[in-house]
């Protein structure tokens, strides 16, 4: 019988999957994703509100697995290197001024950019490239402003509500511009555990 399988070829099979998926424009998408596979595949469609974060979801995938725009590992005929630089492109085209990755339309769109701005800071913590550095530090300032004061996150803006999940992704987003040399201020970690605690019982 066969033995365990490496959990690298594991990786490796998702990100090749991942790669076959993305859109010509550098992203990826909830719905659309079936059209861009060359195997049969089983639909599974969500909301096409999230395309942002799934770009975001998808290229934290690659920068985990240590592939960055510079990287030039080749499989199946596609440069992972290029998938992370396209996907990176996207993200930084549909920045908008304040720093908000992805469009603010729908009711719950602080998940895409808590995401994506995971992924800028990851991005730029990884290769230290200044392609990256004023995105992923705007991102950064966009969450810190959007965050409840003295709290936590929730779909929208400063809705006035916390969100747990919603607040997990700022604080990884947080911990990762830390981590690669983003500044952000105290009081939004402080926020972050004021929520925590309030959420948890004790």
């Amino acid at each position: 019988s066969e033995g365990p399988r490496d959990p690298g070829d594991a990786v490796l099979d998702a990100l090749k999957w991942l790669a076959r998926h993305q859109n010509p424009d550098g992203s990826w998408s909830v719905t659309g994703s079936v059209g861009q596979c060359r195997e049969t595949c089983s639909p599974n469609p969500g909301q096409a509100d999230f395309d942002a974060g799934v770009t975001g979801l998808s290229l934290l995938a690659f920068l985990g697995a240590g592939h960055s725009h510079l990287s030039r590992d080749t499989h199946d005929g596609i440069c992972f290197g290029d998938v992370v630089r396209r996907g990176l492109q996207w993200m930084i085209f549909h920045q908008d001024p304040e720093g908000c990755v992805g469009p603010r339309t729908g009711a719950r769109y602080l998940y895409n950019h808590a995401i994506g701005a995971l992924a800028l800071a990851e991005a730029y913590g990884l290769t230290g490239s200044n392609l990256f550095r004023d995105q992923a530090q705007r991102s950064i300032d966009f969450l810190v402003a959007a965050q409840n004061p003295g709290r936590g996150w929730r779909y929208s803006f400063r809705s006035g509500d916390n969100d747990s999940s919603v607040t997990g992704w700022a604080a990884m987003a947080l911990k990762s511009a830390e981590l690669s040399g983003l500044s952000l201020p105290r009081s939004a970690y402080d926020g972050t555990l004021a929520w925590l605690d309030e959420a948890t019982e004790s």
